[in-house]
């Protein structure tokens, strides 16, 4: 198996992220819809898995305790939870971060015929709330480049 990096994944983090910058913003229209979906998925089990890398890797300097601390900070980042772990174990078997129907729900599209252009927007629905998928996507990058600067992680 391939060992990697903790920056490995922050960059390939940052590449789903640009990935659903396009789907939230448009992009050509060249694939089933369902891919999207799959995209903005990917997003977020990177994103929040990212926690395992800082602290797997140990040229990061970083404990576990760090980086769990980071995330319960940022509830961006508990929802990122949520959700890439309920996507990757069908239902949230563990004690969740924020509550346990924490799901990807309503998605609107918007298709614009002449140029082929397509834009998705995502509703997140977590303890009978609902959230911007994509807002939560950027936040919760944000939130990791905070964390990242203040361990001077970043260049």
């Amino acid at each position: 198996m391939t060992r990697g990096t903790w920056q490995e994944q922050y960059e390939r983090t940052r590449r789903w992220y640009d990935r659903f910058t396009e789907i939230s913003s448009g992009k050509p229209h060249d694939r089933s819809s369902d891919n999207y979906r799959d995209d903005v998925h990917a997003f977020f089990v990177n994103c929040y898995h990212l926690k395992d890398w800082l602290y797997a890797d140990t040229a990061s300097g970083l404990s576990k305790k760090q980086v769990e601390e980071a995330v319960e900070a940022s509830l961006d980042l508990r929802l990122c939870g949520d959700l890439a772990n309920g996507v990757k174990h069908m239902k949230l078997s563990r004690t969740p971060r924020v509550s346990k129907d924490t799901s990807l729900g309503r998605t609107a599209f918007a298709l614009d015929v002449g140029s082929g252009q397509i834009r998705a927007d995502y509703e997140v629905s977590a303890d009978g709330q609902t959230f911007d998928a994509f807002e939560i996507a950027t936040r919760a990058l944000a939130a990791w480049d905070a964390f990242l600067a203040t361990h001077r992680l970043l260049p």
